[in-house]
């Protein structure tokens, strides 16, 4: 229900507009049809981006596929996927056509796939022993004389896989660091298509000595 900006001309597409929105925000998982044969447009990177901001996961239901796929506008629209839709977190693509049938009875199963990933509920210590194996392997840089000392970490909720992480001081920690242990749990908990949500607190220490001798995961200088 969603057209371009420059197209809702009057009320009654601006209504559309809010209309989707709304059914986003009551969605569980979102079917985002996209035309194969106009590509991947502005708009539905901009509609994706809101599904996943508000914790859906999305099927990309790649549709009118058979009327390119024999043409060098299907690696057209490929390359298209991965550059305006790189962004979504491991994608799920089913490749679809209304008039024969193919690819419809893939999108119910896949979705309910998805749903069901959000029901992940990770044990405290296989998410510290994952914590501490994700700063193992890539050690977050030092900001002047300060590094992020990781405490220990909680799953704090669900639909999104939502993680409450305690350190020293979060602004220690870039966003391209917060963007690689995201996509880290992502791939250890087997959560696809969908944003994993990764809260850091933190906490006062009593001094480096102590925190370098603290028993729990995660909570040596890495």
């Amino acid at each position: 229900g969603m057209r371009k900006p420059g197209r809702r001309s009057d009320r009654l597409e601006r209504g559309s507009a809010l209309m989707a929105l709304r059914t986003i925000e009551r969605a569980d998982v979102g079917l985002l049809v996209l035309d194969a044969e106009t590509g991947v447009a502005e708009q539905d990177s901009k509609i994706a981006r809101l599904a996943l901001d508000r914790g859906r996961p999305l099927v990309l239901v790649l549709n009118k596929w058979d009327t390119i796929e024999d043409s060098h506008r299907g690696a057209e629209v490929e390359r298209q996927l991965e550059r305006r839709l790189g962004f979504v977190p491991e994608p799920v693509i089913v490749r679809t056509s209304a008039i024969t049938g193919r690819g419809l009875a893939r999108l119910l199963p896949e979705a309910l796939r998805l749903y069901d990933d959000l029901d992940v509920e990770v044990p405290t210590g296989e998410l510290n022993r994952a914590l501490e194996e994700a700063t193992s392997r890539n050690v977050p840089p030092r900001r002047g004389k300060r590094r992020a000392r990781f405490f220990y970490a909680t799953q704090v909720a669900k639909r999104p896989l939502t993680l409450l992480v305690f350190m020293n001081d979060p602004t220690l920690i870039a966003a391209n660091y917060h963007r690689y242990l995201e996509g880290f749990f992502r791939k250890r908990f087997a959560v696809r298509s969908s944003p994993v949500r990764l809260l850091l607190r933190g906490r006062a220490e009593r001094s480096e000595e102590s925190a370098d001798s603290r028993d729990g995961p995660a909570a040596k200088t890495r």
